[in-house]
């Protein structure tokens, strides 16, 4: 196998070393000068000062540099070289010295974004690495063929910080004991490089503008007061906050059916039916997501639809008698087909069918409108509750178009933590550990039993 070289004075390295000179602070003071001087340049014009083009001229210089680390250095791409160099990540490229040992590597990448992911989350410390790593520099190449390996199995454009990291544990001569001592597994470090990827990707994801439809996008259709009182838009909340929602390879399937069955000419209707806690009401969120976006490829007549979930009990509290509020779920629904655009969800939609307190039967009202395929509605129950339906009202359960959701295994279910994690931290201002995942899937799944996965944990 060719050993794999590490070229310090390569012109990719050299420009990742220059990168780093423009800190936030430098970058942001650069565009302020630039623009305080062209605008007091212009200011000087106007007011009929001739040193006004002397002014202007001198933020040509400072114009340029601020375009050449914006699109030059930021973003370097990678190369095609057998060289570690061309296809490492540039923020740690600017940090390694030359000819560096595992031990250097491991003191530069504990300095920067991959490293300290692994220390917050993995309880590795800020010199876990460098004390863990080989001082011997022949065992260089063995975590550079590392890092390429993760690369590779993952798919990878680069070698991130997070990649080195996992390849200097994974390089460590008793792995097995470092990883008893941090309570992990040889998957689990694999797993917190996938983590740290997926977190890169949000951000530059959420960092993008959204083409959502612009402020025109609903202008050709109803006006909604009704939706607007006794309804949640969803599609309105990741409009206007970007609500991050996770992308589970187990909702794709069923999104794809979603999609389908309305893009169809026949019952517009979907009912998610699953255990309580499965992901119903997260599956509308991203249902909604997915529509919003210029991009999805699917029929005109779906494109940019806003998903908006009823609430029961502001219908219930508006008009408490039973035929004051057949009336108004009527007009509800009757405003929502007449607008064009709107898809009503019906979160728990047990809740629409039955008598007791705190409930609302509009099956009488809904049964036509199911039928007749005229208004798109989404409807979530468990199992035993269609089965009640089922025997209480076939008619209405015959009329509903059926997706079962199974519940998430244990490696899909610590995905969708990892994504609620990120509100949850931001508001409680609290890390979590990956070892705390895991012990919440565990203990969840030996004491709580009223809830399916990811509910439970």
């Amino acid at each position: 196998m060719e050993q794999l070289s590490f070229n310090y004075n390569s012109a990719r390295a050299q420009a990742a070393r220059q990168s780093n000179i423009f800190s936030k602070p430098i970058t942001l003071t650069l565009l302020i000068a630039t623009t305080s001087l062209m605008v007091g340049g212009l200011v000087l014009l106007f007011i009929g000062q001739s040193i006004g083009w002397l002014i202007i001229s001198l933020t040509g210089p400072l114009m340029a540099i601020y375009i050449y680390n914006n699109l030059h250095l930021q973003q370097l791409p990678t190369g095609k070289t057998k060289s570690i160099d061309e296809i490492i990540d540039p923020k740690l490229l600017a940090v390694l010295p030359a000819d560096p040992t595992p031990a250097d590597i491991g003191l530069a990448v504990s300095s920067i974004s991959g490293g300290k992911f692994f220390a917050a989350r993995f309880g590795t410390g800020a010199t876990f690495l460098s004390e863990l790593a080989s001082k011997d520099k022949a065992n260089t190449p063995q975590v550079w063929q590392a890092a390429i390996n993760i690369q590779q199995h993952f798919g990878f454009r680069n070698i991130s910080s997070a990649v080195i990291v996992a390849a200097l544990i994974q390089n460590h001569d008793d792995m097995k004991q470092v990883l008893n001592h941090l309570h992990l597994e040889g998957g689990d470090i694999l797993n917190g490089v996938e983590w740290y990827e997926h977190i890169q990707g949000l951000i530059a994801f959420h960092n993008k503008p959204k083409r959502t439809g612009g402020i025109a996008r609903d202008l050709a259709f109803g006006y909604t007061p009704l939706l607007k009182r006794f309804g949640i838009n969803i599609s309105e909340q990741i409009s206007s906050s970007g609500l991050i929602g996770s992308d589970l390879e187990t909702h794709h399937e069923a999104k794809d059916q979603m999609i389908q069955t309305f893009s169809s000419k026949g019952r517009q209707n979907i009912t998610l039916i699953g255990p309580t806690g499965v992901g119903k009401t997260e599956l509308v969120h991203a249902f909604a997501e997915q529509i919003l976006d210029v991009k999805t490829n699917i029929s005109k007549n779906l494109k940019f639809r806003q998903v908006v979930m009823l609430d029961p009990a502001s219908l219930i509290a508006a008009a408490p008698g039973r035929g004051q509020l057949e009336g108004l779920v009527n007009e509800v629904l009757v405003e929502a087909y007449k607008a064009k655009n709107i898809i009503i969800c019906l979160d728990d939609a047990h809740l629409f069918f039955e008598e007791a307190v705190g409930s609302v039967d509009i099956s009488n009202i809904l049964i036509p409108i199911l039928e007749g395929g005229g208004l798109r509605i989404i409807l979530t129950m468990d199992e035993q509750r269609y089965q009640q339906i089922l025997q209480r009202k076939p008619s209405l359960a015959n009329s509903l178009n059926r997706i079962i959701l199974a519940e998430p295994n244990q490696q899909e279910t610590i995905k969708i933590l990892q994504d609620k994690l990120i509100m949850t931290e931001f508001s409680h201002k609290v890390t979590y550990m990956y070892q705390a995942l895991q012990d919440a899937y565990r203990l969840s799944q030996r004491y709580v039993h009223e809830l399916a996965q990811p509910g439970r944990a």
